[in-house]
């Protein structure tokens, strides 16, 4: 069945591309010529040294498969093709059944019972995560578990959560397997209709994954992927603003003798070692960012190593292999025999092949108990992975290996195997990573309006986006009822907002207005726009949502146009009137008639406050496309705040970050306690967030807790329920930190002299620095400062990372107070 898999791959990869349809292989398929020379896959085994058995041994007991991507907006083009071709009888996708969770067992249960709040109470107990179960939570957080020994209704909750977790709770569909079969698929399992109400759209087996491998039926991958759509968008828009052509497989990954071609490679490049990868596949993690910074890389290679070394286990990698490459770290191996597999990576192990291919040629094990290592790897079974220890050591010894160097060997590739990255899986994500970088890094513009086209639903990645454009340079211009298409689009190096990004303007109101701009020219007027337009698909909603949202702002203030809207319509019901009657005026064409009886807004109507306009823009598109009064905030507090708001995700939990902006929607919360706590939405020009602030806070800052107020907030990121929030440790009103960036600046030096070596002593001076630690904290700025704790022989450095605070005669005599007189001493640094 080799040659027949094969054939059918090609087959349908190559209607793919016939029609158009970008796709690419991923995975251990990579690592096959064959795959290679028919152009199921477009990466060079030989070139990035990919392992044949990785994909297909002999030993191997599972079917190899092939994971083809194709563009997320195209991929049932191509399943189509296949239903077609082998017959609907044959075809089918895959069902998966989805079962009930911790939370949502606890949810339900709770909502049957009348319970939702204390359900809501016992959920955010609950850690989140995958593999999260109810039993795992209450043995192991201690307040669930306090809960459900104090309170019967708790008790009965989680006692019925726990029978009714991982029921079925429904089905779905497999991201990506079809099954194709040489003869009806009813003869070996049972199927449904995808949609009962339509047939076309296709069957679906009863059976999951496992029990159909189990069968000996072949499955085959289909995966949507945004960012194939992304680069076909981006080529489409290359063409139209442009006039070029690029073939996306003919750009060079390696230099070559064109210049010209050169040149646009290292765009690509220099845009990864700035940092800009927005909308860059796998590159786009804040962390991720700050890596890719700090590596600065020239090749392909260089961006699979990252790609690969970003997970958990082979994290820890990241700073020693930046290091090696930049020559700042000497590269080492514990065998010299091992530089033939770790040189690329600079001595650091980054793929799992590179575990493979060391067992083999190391530990003398065959491909097949390779395999079967790096499976008991990525369980991460303890027991399991211990079992292969005593093998891999001998097996290494007798390859005249040291024995402790074997040892540490294992050790080594221990924890790395539950999360290492397949090097033919980071080769294909590289080339499509390099494949975005080279277009985000030559056509600028093009490839940020299909990044929006393909994230218009999504406020927060436009908003994201929006603040990349600035970055870059790009202007972006809000939707205009004579320029904007459906969607986005490129106009004179910049990106236009599409009017299907305004919300409650659906497809028919669209395409009428898209129709009448493009035969009759741009509006000249509202009372132009409502003649052209059909009042039957516009009505007067939609034309007064067009304005709020500034898309008629080329034809007057928006103020006046509101108040002209009814005027307007019926001048335009009019003039339609007669020219369908052909009643032309004495002036003899439509011309003429519109200069002689000209349509006049009204004046004498109040302007609309800047803040009521930007209202209705983040109400409208969800985003800010006009000049946000807190746009500023960035640009003058760029040394101190860490992250527009957009940019928080929960990439960055436990991460300390200062942000700016302005206070909206102030929710007071009373504790159990009684004491008062608050939480509010913080929102910039790009962004909004939840913080939270905690009695003892509040009280000390309540003033500042206003909606409108613009603030600095200092905190922590903390990820709750999926969603990242802020635990708010300080806050400054603009005013005082506007003050404070303009004053002078001090470095500090605190001391702090032991008093005895006792257990008393010892005990009150710990207080003591806990306490001058704390009088530092609550006065936070941009100060520096330094602990030093001695006894009289020697001295110790105590400073924190984050070594700022605000210095202030009132600082200095409490901190006097605490330690005695010539304990602080201060020193201008900056005028």
């Amino acid at each position: 069945g080799f040659a027949p898999y094969f054939l059918i791959e090609w087959d349908f990869v190559n209607y793919a591309r016939s029609q158009g349809i970008r796709c690419s292989a991923r995975g251990s398929a990579a690592g096959s010529v064959l795959a290679y020379v028919l152009g199921i896959t477009n990466v060079d085994p030989l070139r990035y040294q990919l392992p044949f058995e990785r994909f297909f041994n002999t030993e191997r007991a599972d079917m190899p498969d092939i994971d083809m991507d194709f563009p997320d907006n195209r991929r049932d083009e191509v399943i189509s093709y296949v239903t077609n071709k082998y017959g609907q009888d044959c075809v089918a996708q895959m069902v998966t059944f989805n079962s009930m969770a911790a939370k949502a067992s606890v949810k339900d249960v709770a909502r049957v019972m009348g319970k939702q709040d204390l359900g809501d109470r016992i959920t955010r107990l609950i850690p989140t995560g995958p593999k999260v179960t109810l039993q795992g939570s209450l043995d192991g957080v201690r307040e669930l578990n306090n809960l459900y020994q104090e309170s019967k209704e708790a008790q009965e909750i989680i006692d019925q959560a726990l029978k009714l977790e991982g029921a079925v709770r429904s089905i779905g569909i497999h991201a990506a397997g079809v099954l194709i079969a040489n003869e009806p698929l009813e003869h070996f399992v049972p199927l449904q209709l995808r949609d009962p109400k339509d047939p076309s759209q296709g069957r679906v087996t009863q059976y999951e994954q496992s029990h159909l491998e189990e069968l000996g039926l072949i499955k085959f991958d289909f995966l949507g992927l945004s960012n194939l759509t992304i680069l076909d968008n981006t080529l489409k828009f290359i063409k139209q603003s442009r006039d070029e052509d690029i073939i996306l497989e003919k750009v060079p990954l390696d230099q070559v003798e064109d210049e010209g071609q050169n040149a646009k490679r290292q765009k690509a490049f220099d845009l990864l070692a700035s940092g800009e990868t927005t909308g860059v596949f796998q590159l786009e993690g804040a962390k991720m960012r700050e890596y890719i910074k700090q590596l600065k890389p020239t090749c392909v290679e260089d961006v699979m190593a990252m790609i690969a070394l970003y997970r958990p286990g082979p994290m820890d990698s990241i700073p020693d292999f930046i290091d090696a490459k930049h020559k700042r770290k000497k590269v080492s191996y514990l065998d010299p025999r091992l530089e033939e597999w770790l040189n690329e990576s600079y001595g650091v192990i980054v793929y799992q092949d590179q575990v493979l291919f060391i067992a083999v040629n190391l530990a003398g094990f065959s491909w097949g108990k390779a395999n079967k290592f790096r499976k008991v790897l990525s369980k991460k079974i303890v027991h399991e992975v211990e079992g292969y220890r005593g093998d891999f050591v001998q097996g290494c010894i007798k390859n005249g290996v040291k024995a402790e160097a074997a040892d540490e060997l294992f050790t080594l590739i221990e924890p790395f195997g539950g999360y290492g990255f397949n090097k033919a899986h980071a080769a294909s994500y590289a080339v499509v990573a390099f494949y975005t970088a080279y277009l985000k890094g030559n056509y600028t513009a093009e490839f940020m309006a299909a990044t929006m086209t393909t994230e218009a639903a999504d406020a927060k990645k436009i908003a994201n986006a929006i603040a990349e454009c600035k970055r870059m340079g790009v202007e972006v211009h809000g939707p205009d009822v004579s320029k904007s298409g459906r969607g986005f689009t490129v106009e004179n190096g910049g990106v236009r907002f599409g009017l299907l990004a305004i919300k409650g303007i659906g497809e028919g109101p669209i395409g009428e207005i898209v129709r009448a701009s493009s035969e009759g020219g741009p509006f000249k007027s509202l009372a132009d726009f409502c003649t052209r337009v059909d009042p039957k698909f516009v009505g007067k909603g939609a034309i007064e949502t067009l304005i709020k949202v500034g898309a008629m702002d080329s034809l007057g203030a928006r103020h006046q146009l509101l108040a002209s809207v009814d005027t307007a319509m019926k001048w335009g019901k009019n003039q339609r009137i007669s020219q369908e009657q052909g009643l032309m005026s004495l002036f003899g064409d439509m011309e003429e008639t519109e200069s002689a009886f000209e349509f006049a807004l009204k004046t004498d109507v109040n302007e609309i406050s800047r803040k009521q306009l930007l209202a209705w823009e983040k109400e409208l598109i969800g985003v800010y496309i006009s000049k946000h009064p807190l746009a500023y905030l960035n640009d003058l507090f760029k040394d101190l705040v860490t992250h527009p708001i957009a940019e928080i995700t929960e990439e960055l939990d436990k991460q300390k970050v200062v942000l700016a902006g302005t206070v909206k929607e102030a929710r007071r919360i009373t504790t159990k306690k009684g004491e008062t706590m608050c939480v509010v939405q913080l929102e910039d020009a790009f962004g909004s967030i939840n913080v939270t602030i905690f009695p003892r806070l509040y009280e000390e800052t309540t003033d500042l807790w206003v909606e409108e107020t613009v603030l600095i907030v200092r905190g922590e990121v903390q990820v709750r329920r999926d969603e990242a929030g802020i635990l708010c440790n300080s806050a400054e009103q603009l005013k005082a930190v506007e003050e404070e960036m303009n004053r002078k600046k001090y470095h500090v030096w605190i001391t702090v002299q032991l008093t005895g070596s006792d257990e008393k002593a010892v005990s009150d001076d710990m207080l003591r620095v806990y306490d001058v630690y704390n009088c530092i904290r609550d006065k936070p700025g941009r100060d520096l400062y330094d602990i030093w704790v001695c006894n009289g022989e020697w001295q110790v450095l105590l400073t924190p990372s984050n070594n700022t605070m605000h210095y202030t005669t009132e600082v200095h005599d409490r901190l006097e107070a605490m330690l005695g007189k010539g304990a602080i001493e201060a020193m201008l640094v900056e005028h």
